[in-house]
């Protein structure tokens, strides 16, 4: 049965109008939202190499969309470095070459990157900025991809942390890695000429994204609708 997102989750809305999901977003209500967001890209990217596996950029500007659309906050699809934790004191980098990124003319001609959504609630005086990511289900594959061994035992498909969750120290054993030269904290990095091409990126597909948001609407509001008829009645 068709019926708008906004019915749907009326159970998650404030007395705003523009805004149908409220901050702190419940967890339950996040794990919809990656589950709609994973069960759109999976379809979509279904028969492609790799299939949505990589595809941190579409995840990256379909759930910025989504979660603009349901939140009212600004919800930017950002693009940078990272530091990924594979477990047992091991680390990998994952970030574009300074080379690679003055000549690049498209996001594709990158061969390391890394995209995310960085949410500013409105009342950021109440909530500080958030760093959503709905790829983590890939970590473990993208270490393996780039020949390291990962040994992380908790496994998560995506995260959805302050902003200050990334506020660490840079670990020891990677503080000689040509990318982190001068760099003493922090495991998440914005790259101004990166996001650049990713707007380019966004902005050339703009047609795809916008279906694939509103599909992720679709199943987003579909799957609270279930969740709804399975509970008691007051």
């Amino acid at each position: 049965m068709y019926i708008p997102a906004s019915t749907a989750v009326t159970m998650f809305a404030n007395t705003n109008p523009a805004a149908i999901l409220t901050f702190p977003v419940q967890r339950d209500v996040q794990v919809l939202l990656d589950q709609a967001i994973y069960q759109v890209m999976s379809a979509r990217f279904a028969g492609t190499p790799h299939q949505d596996f990589g595809k941190c950029a579409a995840y990256a500007i379909v759930g910025a969309q989504v979660l603009n659309l349901l939140t009212g906050a600004k919800c930017e699809a950002v693009c940078g470095g990272q530091i990924m934790d594979c477990g047992s004191d091991q680390y990998l980098v994952i970030s574009p070459k300074r080379e690679e990124i003055r000549n690049a003319r498209n996001l594709s001609n990158l061969s390391l990157y890394h995209c995310w959504i960085q949410v500013t609630p409105a009342d950021f005086q109440s909530h500080e900025p958030l760093i959503v990511d709905f790829t983590v289900r890939y970590d473990a594959e993208s270490a393996k991809l780039l020949g390291k061994s990962y040994h992380q035992i908790a496994t998560h498909h995506f995260l959805w942390e302050s902003s200050r969750y990334f506020d660490k120290d840079i670990p020891q054993t990677i503080r000689h890695h040509p990318h982190l030269k001068h760099k003493e904290r922090g495991w998440l990095w914005r790259e101004a000429r990166c996001e650049r091409l990713l707007k380019k990126y966004a902005q050339q597909n703009r047609t795809q994204f916008t279906q694939m948001c509103a599909d992720t609407l679709q199943v987003f509001a579909d799957k609270v609708e279930q969740l709804m008829q399975k509970m008691p009645a007051a």
